[in-house]
């Protein structure tokens, strides 16, 4: 890590031939590629829709970051310090799924790479997944593989059979080192270089918590060791979703961590929110300056699609059920592309409108939509008793008096022939039906309390109720009226 990049690769000649024969054949495949577009150059919807879904889908970062600007200026004044200065730092990054923590985390590198005196410093970047690496042992060896640092013999640097965490292998098969000589072997190697010519290594820890679950917390005993004892320059990023992350550390882990963290909590609001929309589907400054008159078309389509009622109306219902995921928000801007063409090079409300309803789909509103109408009717009448009676328990035979009183009063007040109300020993098998399907819930009582009169809990929202009913196949008109709200 303390050599300039030149003598780093010409340090041994031995792998050199294979990468130069890879490098050649990249190069000629690459020049077949550029003579092909050469020949058929490429149309701007063709482009466009490229460069969109390389964003949309992660490829590519987004050529405008909104939200989270002292956070990322703050992460970003860190890993400056690291790369140019050759400071080390640690820090924790927390947010939900979907929040931009490692958006941002990418965001604050690339603008720190770009700071004088990086590009003649140098840097490089480790990352490491606590799902992938499961223990220590495997996350040791993939950081020793990711920066070249040479295991000690007898260790292949792959996984061990018998012991997951790098004891020895199985019988028969070569000695494996242990974890202990790998840290010692990592600690040799990241302390070996000096603060002022080595090069600066960033290393950005996903899924930081599952690795604090780790036996001995091994790796980041290693590289928090080494970021406080200020040897070599060395950035340490975890990245997690647990808010009590900190907590999981051991003592000894503890006290070297610099306690430096980055809560992502507060979404946008939803004026950003739209923008982000808008800005995800217009082309990147490149692709811009390649097609200028097409590209200010395109964006004023997109102007005047993210500006309809009913794209503002899905924009704001996926706000408010799931604004803190942008996740979301790239995959609804997804399915506006899909349907772009170039003969048809407009995105469509109604195909955004179809792909939102399937995006917000809910299981159990589905389930509702195979029920038979005596357990629709259940569900009306457990709702209503809810609506009715919010603080006073309620069971089966409750529910089939609210069930039959429903069909007497429709009954009374229309000139339309109702059946008769079920039995009760029908309506409470279908009742018992709705209990497996989780859409009610028995409240544990006494074993003396006989199933009728054991309080159940309606599991289901009005809304999802009414969503339900709207598209329940073959439901009698008069019944989406029984349905009240809270």
């Amino acid at each position: 890590l303390d050599m300039p990049p030149a003598k780093r690769r010409s340090k041994t000649g031995s792998s050199r031939a294979p990468k130069r024969a890879n490098t050649t054949s990249a190069a000629i495949s690459t020049a077949g590629v550029a003579g092909a577009a050469a020949a058929s150059p490429a149309s701007f919807t063709n482009q466009l829709l490229c460069d969109v879904r390389r964003r949309l889908t992660g490829l590519d970062p987004p050529h405008t970051l909104r939200g989270y600007t002292d956070e990322r200026s703050v992460l970003t004044a860190m890993l400056t310090a690291s790369i140019v200065r050759g400071e080390s730092n640690s820090a924790l990054v927390i947010g939900g799924r979907g929040s931009g923590k490692s958006t941002i985390v990418t965001a604050a590198l690339t603008e720190a790479a770009k700071a004088d005196g990086a590009a003649e410093r140098g840097h490089r970047v480790v990352r490491l997944n606590g799902l992938a690496h499961a223990d220590d042992g495997t996350a040791l060896r993939e950081l020793a593989r990711q920066v070249q640092v040479e295991l000690p013999s007898g260790d292949d640097g792959g996984p061990a059979e018998s012991d997951p965490a790098g004891g020895a292998a199985s019988e028969g098969g070569p000695a494996r080192v242990s974890t202990g000589e790998l840290v010692q072997a990592l600690l040799a190697a990241l302390k070996a270089g000096s603060k002022e010519k080595s090069q600066c290594l960033v290393v950005i820890l996903d899924e930081f918590d599952l690795f604090a679950h780790n036996g001995k917390q091994s790796l980041l005993y290693t590289l928090l060791d080494t970021a406080q004892a200020g040897l070599t320059p060395l950035a340490v990023v975890g990245l997690t979703c647990r808010y009590d992350a900190e907590d999981l550390l051991e003592k000894r882990v503890l006290s070297r961590f610099s306690r430096r963290k980055f809560y992502l909590s507060k979404p946008l609001d939803f004026d950003e929110y739209s923008l982000a929309f808008r800005e995800a589907l217009s082309p990147s400054p490149q692709v811009a300056a390649s097609f200028s008159d097409e590209s200010k078309e395109w964006d004023a389509k997109v102007e005047a699609f993210s500006t309809s009622a009913a794209v503002i109306r899905e924009l704001r219902l996926l706000y408010d059920t799931n604004g803190r995921d942008f996740r979301a928000l790239l995959q609804l801007a997804m399915t506006a592309v899909m349907h772009v063409s170039a003969s048809d090079a407009a995105p469509s409300a109604a195909a955004l409108y179809a792909a939102a309803v399937k995006q917000r789909a809910d299981s159990k509103t589905n389930i509702i939509l195979s029920l038979s109408i005596l357990e629709v009717c259940l569900i009306i009448a457990l709702n209503n008793l809810s609506v009715d009676r919010p603080d006073e328990p309620i069971n089966f035979e409750i529910a089939y008096k609210g069930y039959s009183d429903m069909l007497v009063e429709a009954r009374a007040s229309s000139v339309e022939q109702y059946g008769k109300p079920y039995s009760k020993a029908v309506s409470y098998k279908a009742f018992e039906h709705l209990a497996d399907l989780e859409l009610v819930k028995f409240s544990p009582g006494s074993s003396g309390t006989p199933p009728t009169f054991r309080v159940v809990h309606l599991m289901i929202e009005p809304e999802q109720i009414t969503d339900a009913l709207k598209r329940y196949p073959s439901l009698p008109t008069h019944m989406r009226s029984w349905l009240r709200q809270r």
